[in-house]
């Protein structure tokens, strides 16, 4: 006669084995997700980014064009599907996916790293795409008081506010720097607020 024992239940950690590594993958892919610093001019971003760039394994970059072109995807997908919602369908995200992962791919291996840190000045709509199809993406956002930014934009330009992401507030505030900068401060930092 022979005696049928139960199956032993193996535990790691007080969890089912099965558990235990299914949080164990949930745990490695939270510490390869995206890190995306959404941010403006005279943010404080230099610094920011030295201090993440020294962290193992993980790519700084900025200016990719990869959050605008998933948002640029995903407006199309809208558009061809006749979709209102900003809901990508499970084609459109999995098409957004397959164009934007080969990309973050050539980035880190070009670089080494096995995390990718994106420095971005993009509008929140394109961080919440971005979202969507990578839902463990970590999101920062930096911003800063008012008077440091018109501190660092003045210091940094010297010679006055040039350039085609001032020239709307140089018109409005001919005569004031001060007031220019206050509001491109409002402008870029309101969103920011609203997204965190």
């Amino acid at each position: 006669m022979t005696a049928v024992l139960p199956p032993r239940r193996l535990r790691v950690d007080g969890l089912p084995v099965a558990a235990a590594a299914a949080d164990h993958a949930g745990e490695a892919a939270a510490d390869r997700a995206a890190v995306i610093v959404l941010t403006h001019r005279h943010a404080g971003s230099e610094r920011l980014r030295s201090l993440l760039s020294a962290q193992p394994g993980l790519v700084c970059t900025s200016g990719t064009g990869i959050l605008p072109l998933c948002e640029q995807a995903a407006a199309a997908w809208r558009g061809v599907e006749g979709r209102m919602d900003t809901r990508p369908s499970r084609l459109a995200a999995s098409s957004i996916s397959a164009l934007t992962m080969p990309i973050i791919t050539t980035v880190l291996a070009r670089l080494g790293g096995h995390r990718w840190c994106e420095f971005v000045t993009a509008p929140p709509r394109a961080v919440e795409t971005f979202l969507q199809m990578y839902p463990q993406t970590r999101v920062l956002c930096l911003h800063r008081s008012c008077a440091d930014v018109i501190d660092a934009a003045i210091n940094g330009d010297p010679w006055g506010l040039a350039g085609q992401e001032y020239a709307a507030f140089t018109a409005t505030y001919p005569a004031s720097t001060v007031a220019a900068l206050t509001a491109y401060w409002t402008t870029h930092t309101d969103p920011l607020i609203a997204f965190e």
